[in-house]
């Protein structure tokens, strides 16, 4: 095999390598996880969770909420939501995991009704 036509089956193979890996990565969705069981360890992590809304607060253009799933409960913080909750309804949310004043929080990607 000449090295052009080495450079042309890499070059092929490399673009099909990130096709495949766009669509997977497209495709993925994190896990549903009980409150319980998040920590300060994963901080930083995109997480799915699902539960009720026990308080739903709109300050400045921000929503919090805190929600519970029935093995713990957590702040959420969306910082571009349009959207209003009521106590009561049932959420899923994906967000990232971090720590506000030492307490764990969510900051919501999204939030849908379900």
């Amino acid at each position: 095999m000449t090295h052009r036509e080495l450079y042309i089956v890499s070059t092929v193979l490399a673009v099909i390598g990130l096709g495949v890996m766009f669509v997977t990565a497209e495709n993925i969705e994190p896990e549903t996880a009980q409150i319980e069981g998040l920590s300060s360890s994963q901080t930083g992590e995109i997480v799915t969770v699902e539960g009720e809304v026990i308080s739903s607060q709109f300050i400045d253009g921000n929503l919090f909420l805190t929600v519970e799933d029935g093995t713990g409960s957590i702040s959420v913080a969306d910082f571009n939501s349009n959207k209003n909750f009521q106590e009561g309804e049932k959420v899923s949310i994906e967000g990232e995991i971090t720590l506000y004043e030492g307490e764990l929080e969510l900051i919501a990607q999204a939030i849908e009704r379900q």
